[in-house]
């Protein structure tokens, strides 16, 4: 409908969005207005409590090798604006951390913006240590509760090399004063030994460290529903500081570190394919002699899993 000179407002008053928490809201409003679908965020604030993720689905694969510059990772979205948690929990964080998030049919992809403001790469502890000793180095760490109880989560954390150290937490709905690491408090620590299947790879940049992460589904357990709901939380350790920043605003005198993460919703379609596991066995018998004889004994064992386990 045209509209008339006479009836055109003579001001247009100016709207200021300051934050995500205010401008998810808006966009609702405007997909009920004009019943055009308003466009996913992109960037997910942990500071204005905008942690309810929803990653993109792409058909896409990445090489892994700790250099963000395919174009695919334009498309991920991003979890921003970190809080101190660690040694006062509440304010906002020393450093800036982006994590982007995207997940293909048979993986999800984090990709790590870790900026350090006091000095670059110089002010960057990162060593080629071996697997699930990272605990005076830089890092980031991934908890993903993959049944969505708030009590259990997969941990993959990464130096800013890409070295992994990676375990599980299941909370007994108490407080520890011991976390991840040796300096952390307020969070369970860990169980390091199983060893997931995952690829990662890191750089230092001039701003700080940059680490690509691919997890396949065939690594992880989780539900079977068509349509899935995970939590998340990221951590970062820095060590010139002694800080332990999280994307979601969490309480070190919570009764649970993993009730507190936000999640990722709507993750659909996701293949995890036939996880096998093949076990040979190769035996020698000796009788007594010097020489062994020429009988030889060869066994193996399969186990396979064609559908994500249940608890």
């Amino acid at each position: 409908m045209k509209v008339n000179d006479r009836e055109q407002p003579r001001c247009t008053p100016t709207l200021r969005v300051r934050s995500s928490a205010v401008l998810l809201p808006l966009l609702g409003l405007f997909q009920t207005l004009t019943g055009e679908p308003a466009a996913a965020p992109t960037a997910y604030s942990g500071r204005a409590n905008a942690i309810h993720a929803r990653a993109p689905r792409l058909e896409a694969e990445v090489r892994i090798d700790g250099v963000l510059d395919e174009a695919v990772w334009a498309r991920a979205v991003r979890l921003t604006d970190f809080s101190e948690f660690s040694p006062k929990d509440g304010l906002p964080a020393e450093d800036s951390t982006a994590v982007l998030v995207w997940y293909s049919p048979t993986a999800i992809y984090f990709g790590i913006r870790a900026y350090e403001p006091h000095g670059g790469r110089a002010a960057v502890h990162a060593t080629l240590a071996d697997r699930d000793k990272i605990r005076a180095d830089d890092q980031i760490q991934i908890f993903l509760g993959t049944f969505g109880d708030g009590r259990q989560a997969m941990v993959f954390g990464v130096n800013p090399l890409g070295v992994q150290m990676d375990g599980t937490i299941v909370e007994q709905g108490v407080s520890r004063s011991q976390g991840f690491t040796i300096t952390s408090a307020g969070r369970e620590a860990p169980d390091l030994s199983p060893d997931y299947v995952f690829q990662s790879k890191g750089r230092l940049t001039d701003a700080g460290y940059e680490v690509e992460i691919r997890i396949p589904f065939k690594s992880l357990r989780y539900q079977s529903a068509d349509v899935q709901s995970w939590r998340i939380q990221v951590v970062r350790e820095v060590q010139h500081s002694g800080h332990e920043q999280t994307w979601t605003a969490a309480n070190r005198s919570g009764a649970s570190f993993l009730a507190q993460s936000g999640t990722i919703d709507g993750l659909t379609g996701l293949r995890r394919g036939l996880v096998l596991d093949v076990n040979p066995e190769i035996t020698q018998h000796t009788l007594g002699t010097s020489t062994p004889d020429d009988h030889w004994s060869y066994t193996r064992g399969a186990s396979y899993s064609p559908l994500p386990p249940r608890n």
